[in-house]
């Protein structure tokens, strides 16, 4: 979910027997399903099997700021067929 700057919070949601996941967050709730969507689903916002490096960065007015890598890997359509590790360090060797 682009924001300037960034992305904004969000959680990747993932129901028993689809492949896909899906980014969720409080703008999800606009998403009512359809013939072709399930409820609280983009279609934007659709993330495909696979592996996938992610960046997360919190920052603090007062205290600065904190990164952490983590591998998400998505293998199949079952639930626990999502892992997310955290990273020692950067995979990519630079910042992002």
């Amino acid at each position: 979910m682009p924001r300037e700057g960034g992305y904004g919070v969000a959680f990747l949601s993932k129901r028993d027997g689809e492949a896909d996941c899906y980014l969720f967050n409080d703008m999800a709730y606009q998403h009512l399903e359809t013939a072709t969507t399930r409820q609280f689903q983009n279609p934007a916002w659709r993330v495909a099997p696979g592996n996938y490096y992610v960046d997360v960065s919190v920052t603090w007015a007062d205290r600065g700021a904190h990164e952490a890598w983590f591998k998400l890997d998505i293998t199949g359509p079952a639930v626990y067929d999502v892992k997310l590790e955290l990273l020692p360090r950067n995979p990519l060797g630079q910042r992002a």
